[in-house]
């Protein structure tokens, strides 16, 4: 019989923008025998692209991602999430924010009419838009059965703009906050396995190369370093397994692209509803990505007048770093 291996990616997106949350995202693969990344990319090559997810979903074109990350989720046994809260709801870690009390005049931006999935491109009551779903889907299973891999599941943290502003002074800045969630996400998917060993390849974090004196997990699961390097840094924790920190990582290893790919489907769906509640109050807007762009600065600009009328708190709306 053949060994069986976890393998879980974890990668983040939005630690940079302007606007919409941060989402770290975990993915877990159970594997039949060794963990050869090229192999498996190899195996998953098909009509569901498992990649890099800034080399084939963007805020102007993110059908392709919401292809990818519907079929893997398809996969599980309560299926395919119809719906953007339904997604939420099965994928949400809690937030580690204490206070969770959300303003009444900002839920709108982010607690917005719910959304039917598929959500890009054809919509989701679309027969079409269904059939090519479940054909993709289909294709997957086909695809995981003959390369011995069982997708286990997926769960994000998720921080709006107001838990973000709050969490990175209290964390000493974003990378920081970042590590923290990363290590919640490896904690949670530990706790999801049972408490089995599995490997874990996260996307660096900046250009840290030693992460071994701020991962408080090594703390809890002790081990040693194997790798510090720019390009790698790897640790063996004792009862949790090996964590990795991969420059590109999300480029090289298929789960941490799968997991980078469910992340940025999750940030994009917010993005919709900010995009739609603005929308809404202001003639002729621009739907924005939230990064760091011409679009996003015009609507941060032109919404703020709108944004003071209703009330809505500045640390709601925006990043203050």
């Amino acid at each position: 019989m053949l060994a069986r291996m976890y393998v879980v990616g974890i990668d983040e997106n939005g630690l940079g923008p302007l606007l919409g949350p941060l989402v770290v995202t975990g993915a877990i693969l159970e594997l039949d025998g060794e963990y050869e990344p090229a192999a498996l990319a190899a195996a998953l090559a098909g009509g569901v692209r498992v990649d890099d997810s800034k080399a084939f979903m963007s805020h102007a074109n993110p059908a392709a991602g919401e292809r990818t990350a519907l079929a893997f989720l398809d996969q599980l046994e309560e299926g395919r999430p119809p719906s953007a809260d339904t997604l939420l709801q099965r994928l949400a870690l809690p937030s580690p924010v204490s206070d969770r009390s959300c303003p009444a005049a900002a839920r709108p931006l982010c607690h917005g009419p719910d959304l039917n999935l598929p959500c890009f491109g054809a919509q989701g009551d679309d027969a079409a838009a269904q059939a090519a779903l479940a054909a993709a889907s289909t294709e997957l299973e086909g695809r995981l059965a003959a390369a011995g891999v069982r997708f286990v599941g997926a769960m994000c943290v998720t921080l709006c703009a107001r838990d973000f502003n709050r969490l990175v002074e209290v964390r000493g800045g974003k990378m920081a906050l970042d590590l923290a969630l990363f290590e919640q996400v490896i904690l949670a998917a530990h706790e999801r396995l049972a408490r089995r060993e599995a490997l874990y390849l996260c996307g660096k974090i900046g250009s840290r190369k030693a992460y071994c004196k701020v991962l408080s997990l090594l703390k809890r699961f002790p081990g040693r370093t194997l790798a510090e390097e720019a390009a790698r840094s790897a640790y063996r924790a004792e009862g949790l397994g090996q964590v990795e920190f991969v420059r590109d990582g999300d480029a090289l290893h298929p789960p941490t692209a799968l997991a980078s790919v469910i992340g940025k489907y999750v940030r994009e769906l917010a993005m919709v509803r900010i995009n739609r509640f603005l929308g809404e109050h202001l003639a002729n807007s621009r739907p924005a990505s939230g990064y760091r762009d011409p679009v996003t600065r015009a609507l941060i600009e032109r919404s703020a007048a709108l944004r003071r009328e209703l009330r809505i708190p500045e640390e709601c709306f925006c990043r203050i770093r």
